[in-house]
């Protein structure tokens, strides 16, 4: 049997974590490209056997990465399965990539550096050297390339995070659902105004490319619908992959819950502040846990944006909005948080609607009481159902990965009791079908928190 992470040494632990980083790459490339199917078991001992790893730490270590991805599903004590890359999953990673990706050009435009120019260009005359020589691998290396060139010319930590978060997911949707649309110049005319620190004419150019994407995958769509209309009446469909069976103990939770929820709490209520160190040690001997759960525990908070991950030099620490980043990280949480209004306008349901009436009602209460904490958690709550009511599984999952320190940087009562006023005017314009006027409504709101300078005390 293998030893916990508790029996390793510091050396081991960082050795462990190394060869997470090369399972994780290897099984990510692997899903991606389609070599592993939808519906392929990931066994530990194998891909142990497979990697030449000798304990499961690693091994289990980047499953929860790539559950965190999106590529693989596994339920609590059930093996894990490579997910499928659905029609719906496409839609709903199509519709974050194309909004933090508009959002990057413009501050690419305004940004960049020189450095920041010549890394664009080596993708961008790279691109068209294996566009005509036919290299597909090429052209992928490069239009991977050049977006990260994009994002790093933007400087802004927080989009460059949601980036990372879903850039698998991205990289799946190309590569599997659209990687036949030719880009033509956009590479060319987008680096163009971004040299010429033309904000406007770069998302202009990104937007048009975006509208004709959409129309060719619009058209592939109609072309598979004709094709099956097509198919004789018994032609038998193509089987999907395997139905996970339900779990036997649906009310199981992992034992690193309570810690993970107790931790949560304590950082959102200012008892552990920004930097400092989360032991697993000693958060093991505060909860009398072996080591294992704990690790677990700050791996889950690290995906939630509330602690920095370990490295080989340093432990985990609990992470903060640090006064500088404050402006970009609004403006971040602005554009995810529009996209999800004007979602929840157009297809949030009857139950969802009342749901929301009564937080916005809860949250007036507490302004009224002057419960400032109580404001915080509801003013949290609100903004959880808001991207749940978007009906978009890809936006929520970021929209969870910046929620704890937007919380944190709203935090003091004044500006709790300016977001429960807007919650109440979006929550009107959501239930009247108004996207417009709720997308504005947010808009003013957080760029209003950001003109009045909230300082991160985090």
């Amino acid at each position: 049997m293998g030893r916990t992470s508790s029996e390793l040494t510091s050396t081991e632990q960082a050795a462990a974590r190394l060869e997470s980083d090369r399972v994780v790459e290897t099984l990510r490339r692997e899903i991606v490209l389609g070599i592993l199917p939808a519906g392929e078991a990931l066994v530990e001992r194998s891909l142990g056997e497979r990697f030449g790893v000798s304990s499961r730490l690693p091994i289990r270590e980047a499953l929860r990465r790539l559950k965190a991805e999106a590529l693989i599903d596994q339920a609590p004590r059930r093996r894990a399965t490579v997910r499928e890359f659905s029609g719906r999953d496409l839609a709903n990673t199509a519709e974050v990539f194309e909004i933090i990706d508009v959002h990057a050009v413009r501050l690419a435009a305004l940004r960049r550096n020189h450095a920041d120019l010549a890394a664009m260009k080596l993708h961008v005359d790279g691109s068209k050297q294996a566009l005509l020589s036919g290299d597909r691998t090429a052209q992928s290396m490069h239009a991977r390339g050049f977006r990260s060139a994009i994002f790093a010319a933007a400087k802004n930590p927080a989009l460059l995070e949601v980036r990372d978060r879903i850039d698998a997911r991205v990289w799946r949707m190309v590569e599997q659902k659209v990687r036949q649309t030719d880009p033509g110049s956009l590479y060319t005319e987008l680096f163009a105004a971004i040299s010429d620190a033309d904000a406007t004419s770069a998302v202009a150019c990104f937007s048009s490319y975006m509208t004709r994407w959409k129309g060719l995958w619009s058209e592939h769509a109609f072309v598979r619908i004709d094709a099956q209309l097509k198919n004789p009446i018994g032609t038998a469909a193509q089987p999907g992959p395997a139905k996970r069976r339900a779990s036997k103990e649906p009310d199981f939770a992992p034992e690193f819950h309570g810690v993970l929820n107790t931790l949560r709490t304590q950082i959102l209520d200012g008892r552990r502040s920004a930097g400092e160190v989360l032991s697993e040690r000693l958060i093991g001997q505060e909860f009398g846990l072996s080591r294992s759960p704990v690790t677990e525990a700050i791996d889950a908070l690290v995906l939630e944006g509330l602690a920095i991950a370990p490295t080989n030099r340093s432990a985990a620490l609990v992470r903060g909005v640090p006064p500088e980043e404050v402006a970009d990280f609004l403006g971040v949480c602005t554009i995810l948080d529009t996209l999800a209004t004007r979602l929840a306008a157009e297809r949030a349901s009857s139950a969802q609607i009342e749901h929301m009436r009564r937080l916005v009602d809860e949250e007036d209460h507490a302004s009224k009481s002057g419960d400032a904490r109580l404001l915080m958690q509801y003013c949290g709550r609100w903004r959880v159902l808001l991207h749940e009511m978007s009906s978009n599984d890809v936006l929520a999952d970021v929209g969870r990965l910046v929620q704890g320190r937007l919380q944190l940087t709203m935090g003091r009562t004044k500006q709790n009791l300016m977001m429960a006023r807007s919650h109440r005017l979006i929550f009107e314009a959501i239930e009247s079908r108004q996207p417009e006027v709720a997308e504005e409504v947010v808009r003013r709101a957080l760029s209003s928190a950001s003109l009045n300078g909230i300082s991160a005390t985090v």
